[in-house]
């Protein structure tokens, strides 16, 4: 399954939430279609609890210019994800 696509449906889940506490949600296509094998469940499913407990932080703490960053790095042939925010 496609690693961005996955994410990015993760995502749209928290938009709404996101949005009205005025977290910026930057996540951009990588260049290259990441593919991964397994079940996307369990990808969707650690996205969805970071993504979760961040704007959950986000909203306790009252974060001035509130963000959260999806990245990609491809190193050697190992996909890092992080995911970062200024909670």
């Amino acid at each position: 399954f496609s690693v961005y696509e996955t994410i990015k449906k993760s995502l749209l889940l928290y938009q709404e939430r996101a949005d009205r506490l005025g977290v910026l949600i930057e996540h951009e296509k990588p260049e290259d279609d990441y593919q991964m094998n397994g079940l996307e469940v369990d990808l969707s499913t650690a996205v969805i609890n970071l993504m979760d407990n961040s704007l959950y932080w986000h909203e306790k703490r009252k974060t001035q210019n509130p963000f959260i960053r999806i990245n990609y790095r491809d190193d050697n042939d190992i996909l890092f994800i992080s995911i970062e925010d200024n909670a």
